[in-house]
């Protein structure tokens, strides 16, 4: 090979070392997305309280002149404040990066988003030239993040899952709230009394076959008398058939108006315990036209604790109250972490985005230059061949090494454009911005300058991993809420025994009552005090339903171990792949097993 083939192949490498470097920050993203509890690389603007705020909305008026500037100012608008489900998770970001709020793009950045101006401006005449009139958009990291966190429908849709599991605690607590019922209730009845008037046809009897009446002494007949014949109704005997009712008619039929207020109270461990007072109001008339006036008043006070027997089905802490609650806790836990992890996957994925489009402006960056060298290096050998000082085939491996950095800078140009689209889909929601905009990341060489590294072991990355990641967590969550429903469900295949004990306390009212309706105090000394108690056992035959809950229950948790087995392993390979991609790229290293893991500043 000539020396000049030699030198611009040493070139094209050189170009292209910073590219490599570009390739850094995803494998790392890999790696602290998977051992950190939040990302690193999302932030915004905050204010004196350390609240968050982001730009999320994308204006459709980032334009590139004509006369080769492109506008950094205008293109993230609308600016509102993070949701506070989001915003605690995003304040640990946003001291990270809260520098690149005023950043602006390097010289470097500058002459690198130079390369995609001709072919927004129409410059380029060549297969480029249909990409003419699309906008130009700078972004920076934390503006990408923060215009995906506003747009991302899944997110939309988690941030709801936190507010629905904290309305269902507040629903589960309001079992332990006293309940209170007011009732009123009248009640009247009228019963006359009805009568058949009229003449009575009277019957003569006598003996069966004796017409001499065989009586004895006493007047009674003797045993020989076998049947007391009646004659058929006289004819001639008046009968009416009117009926009427009678008309003895009082001031009116008895009428009671009751007052019942009842409280509840559910207890820990499922009984409960009741308090009722009912007080009535009975009117009635009495025989000769009575009424009294002062005595129609009477109550009643029941004290009444039922619920399940100690040891039985429902009783203690897996009672149906207390698991609600539990189970409503774990399910708000879980949702939080969910939520998170949501967060954490679309920073991910536009975190990723980004640095490809940063890989791949590097790339058409580095092919470009290379394109430019590789043709000073082949019209210099083009002189020499003209003056006879190349041979032929010096001038044919300079003409193939120039068309292979032409067809270089094409592949590097398309996978430009994919990359900026691929960034786009993540952070807008309208189809026409992916197609008639142009990303342009810019304040990266900023971030890297910013970068910290801590040095690290995949045994502490795993650590973090397993004691921070969302997703483990939040499947944990969920286990523990399989083992508390798989509790209750054994719990419910015990006997199941309810006990009830009531204790009355009764103003007797029937006759005569007491002179109004707030004299309670006559309670303590009733007319009547009753003490009652009872024990109720149900079971179905064979206990078959609580048993296949159970069962069922218990499957349900064997599932859950597994599928908490399998994000295991998913966390510890992906940061095994990480570590392993790192450490590919990256000189050799006194421990293979030891990385420097970056922090921003």
């Amino acid at each position: 090979m000539s020396a000049s083939m030699k030198s611009v192949k040493s070139v094209s490498r050189r170009a292209n070392r910073y590219a490599r470097r570009s390739l850094w920050f995803p494998l790392l993203t890999g790696l602290v997305y998977g051992a950190c509890p939040v990302p690193l690389t999302v932030a915004g603007p905050m204010d004196g309280a350390g609240n968050v705020s982001h730009n999320g909305e994308i204006s459709h008026d980032g334009k590139t002149s004509h006369s080769g500037n492109i506008s950094y100012e205008g293109v993230i608008v609308a600016a509102e404040t993070v949701d506070s489900d989001v915003r605690g998770h995003a304040a640990a970001m946003a001291r990270a990066v809260a520098e690149q709020t005023s950043v602006q793009p390097s010289p470097e950045e500058r002459a690198r988003h130079a390369l995609i101006e001709p072919f927004l401006t129409g410059a380029d005449s060549g297969a480029w030239a249909r990409l003419a009139g699309r906008r130009a958009l700078p972004l920076t990291l934390q503006e990408a993040s923060h215009a995906a966190l506003k747009h991302n429908l899944a997110l939309s849709g988690a941030r709801i899952e936190p507010e629905k599991a904290a309305a269902a605690l507040q629903e589960a607590k309001a079992l332990f709230t006293p309940s209170l019922d007011l009732s009123v209730d009248y009640s009247m009845s009228d019963t006359r009394l009805r009568s058949r008037i009229g003449l009575v046809g009277l019957k003569k009897f006598f003996g069966g076959n004796n017409p001499n009446y065989d009586v004895d002494q006493f007047g009674r007949f003797s045993d020989e008398l076998k049947a007391i014949v009646f004659r058929h109704f006289d004819a001639e005997a008046p009968r009416p058939d009117e009926v009427k009712a009678s008309s003895d008619d009082k001031k009116g039929p008895p009428r009671q108006m009751r007052y019942t207020v009842t409280l509840q109270q559910q207890l820990p461990w499922g009984p409960s315990l009741t308090l009722m007072t009912q007080t009535r109001d009975k009117k009635v008339n009495y025989a000769n036209d009575r009424y009294y006036d002062n005595g129609h008043w009477s109550s009643d006070v029941t004290l009444a604790l039922s619920g399940p027997a100690p040891f039985a089905a429902g009783f203690g802490e897996l009672a149906t109250a207390e698991a609600a609650i539990t189970r409503s806790r774990l399910q708000q836990t879980r949702t939080d972490l969910q939520l998170k992890e949501t967060v954490n996957q679309i920073l991910s994925q536009v975190d990723s985005a980004y640095w490809s489009l940063v890989e791949a402006l590097e790339g058409l960056f580095a092919a470009e230059e290379n394109l430019k060298l590789v043709s000073e290096l082949a019209s210099s050998v083009d002189r020499r061949f003209a003056l006879e000082r190349a041979t032929v085939y010096d001038k044919a491996l300079s003409d193939a090494e120039e068309a292979k950095a032409r067809l270089q800078v094409e592949d590097a140009r398309a996978n430009y454009v994919a990359a900026s689209s691929r960034l786009i889909e993540y952070i807008s929601d309208d189809p026409a911005l992916i197609t008639e905009s142009v990303a342009l990341p810019y304040g990266y060489q900023a971030l890297l300058a910013a970068t910290r590294w801590l040095r690290t072991t995949e045994e502490e990355a795993l650590r973090l991993a397993t004691a921070n990641r969302p997703r483990l967590l939040a499947e944990q969550a969920a286990q523990r809420i399989d083992w508390l429903d798989r509790d209750v469900a054994e719990n419910r295949t015990r006997p199941d025994v309810q006990f009830n004990t009531r204790a009355v306390s009764q103003q007797n009212g029937s006759t005569y009552g007491y002179k109004g309706p707030f004299d309670l105090a006559r309670v303590a000394r009733p007319d009547t005090l009753r003490l009652a108690g009872g024990l109720r056992y149900s079971r179905p035959w064979g206990n078959v339903p609580a048993e296949a809950a159970a069962t069922t229950a218990t499957m349900k948790v064997n599932d859950r171990t597994l599928a908490l087995e399998e994000v295991r392993a998913d966390m510890e390979r992906g940061i095994g792949d990480a570590l392993g991609k790192w450490i590919v790229t990256q000189p050799p290293m006194p421990s293979c097993c030891t990385v420097w893991m970056w922090e921003a500043m």
